[in-house]
């Protein structure tokens, strides 16, 4: 791959994929191997490097690379807040999670026009406000009083609504949804139905599930599987340890009363990313794929190469003997190194050899190369030139290609065998 400072020219429009593995390079402080992609998608990505300051300010995720952090504003915003109470499920994420909550919410978050909605856990949604204040938001909850103090801290941006999560309006449209307790069958069902409303396509749900340690109720799950699948909602991740609460005064309390102190959560619950896709995508992409029957292939190993040749083609062993037997590049260009390794690229179908380290030819007089590596691979690498062309001339009795084409062909399979990248 060539470095970044010889790209000579940026393309015109980048794909989400490619700007993922953009933002990926970026947020690793640009350190290829880190990134994981095909190769061709990978090079693509980096054509738009010097294009990172526009990137950043149209996309929330190049945005939330720099450093997150709590500001002072919003530790006055939780120094105002009433004492939690159970009667709302007053769970509260600690901080460390709420910093790791925001950068998941912004890193998967490709719209140009994002708005998300915080359904249940209004603090993160005023931390993302003060974060990221041109981003259009949504705060629901149902505790009255605790709205009032988010409407003082929000700007013109945010909508806040006192409700539970069975009264939204269906007429809403987000682009991502986020979802805390409670943590019942009725409200799961309530905020799958609505995100099955209210998200655009591509749109990101995440929802609060207790770890199945905690709760053990598998016919509950199995209907939010249903709905999951219903709805055409796409389980993206299921995240086991990034949740953790501050322990509230009324659990304290409780526990302080039977014996037990309770300092630190012990709650393990799980946050599930849901994407709502349409039915189309919900297509194989194996149409677009070029598979290859392993069978259509003969199989040579010299040491540690394998080299692949593709036979299915081969008519009859005398087929075109006085051809000029030729190793070419699949490309329009002279590459011999195979560009991607997604079965999607394109210029799979011409590979007639192809070796372990990806190195890839179409190939003129198939049954001519076909016979060379057959006599390597009988009597040897070492075998000389001489010795292949001789057995060549007695195999094919009705002639072959100049000498000097042979010995040249010869000698370039020899070294596809014997030399290593």
């Amino acid at each position: 791959m060539s470095s970044l400072s010889t790209r000579q020219c940026m393309k015109k429009t980048i794909s989400q994929v490619e700007m993922k593995i953009l933002h990926n390079y970026v947020l690793n402080g640009s350190k290829l191997p880190r990134i994981g992609a095909d190769p061709k998608l990978v090079n693509n990505a980096l054509e738009h490097v010097r294009n990172i300051e526009a990137l950043s300010r149209n996309y929330l995720p190049f945005k939330a690379i720099r450093a997150i952090d709590e500001p002072n504003e919003f530790a006055n915003y939780l120094s105002k807040l009433p004492s939690p109470h159970m009667l709302f499920s007053d769970w509260r994420f600690n901080k460390k999670t709420r910093v790791e909550l925001i950068k998941l919410l912004s890193y998967n978050e490709w719209s140009v026009s994002p708005h998300i909605a915080f359904i249940c856990c209004p603090h993160l949604g005023v931390l993302f406000n003060i974060l990221f204040p041109e981003i259009k938001i949504s705060i629901y909850d149902i505790n009255a009083s605790i709205v009032e103090i988010v409407k003082e801290y929000v700007n013109e941006n945010a909508s806040v609504e006192a409700c539970d999560v069975k009264s939204i309006s269906h007429g809403c449209r987000f682009t991502s949804i986020i979802y805390d307790p409670p943590l019942y069958l009725s409200y799961y069902q309530a905020i799958i139905e609505l995100s099955n409303h209210a998200l655009y396509a591509g749109g990101n749900l995440y929802y609060v599930y207790p770890n199945s340690t905690l709760r053990s109720d598998f016919g509950e799950r199995l209907v939010l599987q249903s709905m999951i699948s219903k709805y055409n909602f796409l389980i993206e991740n299921v995240y086991t340890s990034i949740l953790h609460y501050d322990v509230p005064q009324f659990e304290k309390n409780t526990y302080m009363e039977i014996g037990v102190d309770c300092v630190i959560d012990w709650r393990n619950h799980q946050l599930y990313h849901l994407k709502k896709v349409e039915m189309l995508q919900l297509k194989s992409n194996e149409h677009n794929a070029i598979v290859f029957d392993p069978n259509d292939w003969e199989i040579y190993r010299f040491n540690k190469k394998t080299i692949a040749l593709k036979t299915k083609r081969i008519v009859s062993i005398c087929d075109d003997s006085k051809l000029e037997p030729q190793l070419a590049s699949i490309y329009d260009d002279t590459g011999i190194l195979l560009k991607s390794v997604s079965s999607r690229h394109k210029s799979r179908q011409y590979i007639d050899l192809w070796t372990s380290e990806n190195i890839a030819y179409k190939v003129t007089n198939l049954p001519v190369i076909k016979s060379i590596l057959d006599g390597y691979k009988q009597y040897g690498e070492s075998i000389s030139k001489d010795y292949i062309y001789n057995e060549l001339k007695q195999k094919y009795t009705s002639g072959l290609p100049n000498q000097d084409s042979m010995y040249a062909i010869i000698s370039q399979i020899k070294k596809i065998i014997g030399e290593q990248l």
